[in-house]
């Protein structure tokens, strides 16, 4: 019999949550850009996005008199009217502002990212440990596509049951 909960299922399971995920990524790419404009669209056509609030980002190039210069990741150069810290040149900014027609920006919110390599190293680090933990504990089987616990030595590659030594 083949239930909602059984192996047999497994295949269709497995379909069904991969269809899920892509009418999520197409419907994030169809109605996100609407809902949140960049800047990069706002200065192909500035006088659409005028007085609009879009989506930023960039890296912090120098603090100016009443705001700041960033450079987008396309490496174009913005004024931006705003305030930033002191010594925060060349961290990477992301936010919201208002567009205006002279191609500059009315921040509204933004942020600073800080240590973002320490910060990516201090999540990724526990990531590899929990994955070599596991796999030193699990095997994966790609005949019935699960994993099974390895048996022996705590998964240190000694032989399972039924297996020659």
């Amino acid at each position: 019999m083949i239930g909602p909960l059984s192996d047999r299922a497994r295949g269709l399971k497995i379909a069904a949550a991969a269809a899920a995920l892509v009418l999520l990524v197409l419907y994030a790419a169809r109605v996100g850009p609407a809902a949140h404009p960049t800047f990069d669209e706002a200065r192909r056509d500035p006088a659409a996005f005028a007085g609009r609030e879009i989506a930023f980002g960039g890296d912090v190039e120098r603090p100016v008199p009443g705001g700041f210069v960033f450079r987008t990741w396309d490496g174009i150069s913005v004024a931006a009217r705003g305030t930033i810290e002191a010594g925060q040149e060349g961290f990477r900014i992301s936010g919201r502002a208002v567009f205006r027609a002279d191609g500059t920006l009315d921040v509204l919110a933004s942020h600073v990212y800080r240590l973002r390599i320490a910060k990516n190293l201090m999540a990724v680090l526990p990531l590899l440990a929990v994955a070599w933990i596991f796999f030193r504990k699990y095997r994966f089987d790609p005949r019935r596509f699960v994993f099974r616990e390895r048996r022996g030595a705590e998964g240190r590659g000694v032989p399972e049951r039924g297996e020659d030594a």
